[in-house]
């Protein structure tokens, strides 16, 4: 059963989707917003997945959530919750608390990552146990990266790397915009950059496009890997 890692890790790893961006300001200011994605792999349709971003004082929250709604995903009662809070720190996305939760009939994956950024020094816990390691300025998890690249979108940047937090410690993840394609997806076509994660070898191929006339947020994600094709498609999207 391992192709359920597949989806999982497209809608949970890097942009699934992206928050809605407006013109860069001094934290490249997020704005509030609800977004819903049918989720399909190898061209059949098994599930779907709600995005929001929301504001709480000073503190940001992204959170999305993905159901198994066909075929084995529904057979097994996939289900998988993320969340994270951040806040604005010298124009980065600074996180503070991520939370993973993914359940199934034939098991669940937990995970939390706490952020100590006056030790400089974070602290991730999975089924493994704990782990601590030290940060860096700009540093955020898997789940969260969702934002940071976002916010190096708005900037105008189109080659990055990012420190990303593992259990063993920071991992560097390039990104690079290769180029404006048009996208088909339930909610119309679309005039999108394409977004590729950069990876040493050739067996795996994630890529990602968003839409700038709509602040950056995706409209289709795209994950290749030992054969199978997991991909997401945008379906709805409302500011709040």
């Amino acid at each position: 059963m391992s192709w359920l890692h597949r989806p999982i890790r497209l809608l949970a790893s890097l942009l699934l989707a992206l928050p809605v961006v407006s013109a860069p300001a001094r934290d490249a200011s997020l704005a509030p917003y609800r977004a819903e994605y049918e989720v399909l792999r190898n061209g059949k349709a098994i599930g779907s997945s709600t995005t929001e971003l929301v504001r709480q004082g000073e503190t940001w929250t992204w959170r999305s959530r993905t159901t198994g709604e066909r075929g084995m995903a529904w057979m097994v009662g996939l289900s998988i919750e993320q969340s994270t809070d951040f806040r604005w720190v010298d124009g980065e996305a600074q996180p503070l608390h991520t939370r993973y939760r993914q359940e199934a009939t034939l098991g669940s994956r937990r995970v939390d990552v706490d952020y100590d950024w006056q030790a400089m020094r974070y602290r991730l816990v999975d089924r493994k146990g704990e782990h601590r390691h030290g940060l860096q300025p700009g540093a955020t998890d898997r789940y969260g990266s969702t934002i940071a690249v976002a916010t190096r979108l708005a900037r105008g940047e189109t080659d990055f790397v990012l420190k990303v937090a593992h259990a063993d410690g920071l991992h560097d993840w390039r990104f690079r915009v290769t180029g404006e394609e048009d996208v088909d997806t339930p909610a119309g076509r679309v005039r999108a950059l394409r977004v590729e994660r950069v990876r040493e070898g050739r067996d795996r191929l994630t890529v990602t496009w968003v839409d700038p006339a709509r602040s950056y947020v995706v409209v289709r994600m795209l994950q290749e890997e030992d054969g199978e094709r997991t991909e997401s498609r945008l379906r709805s999207y409302s500011p709040r």
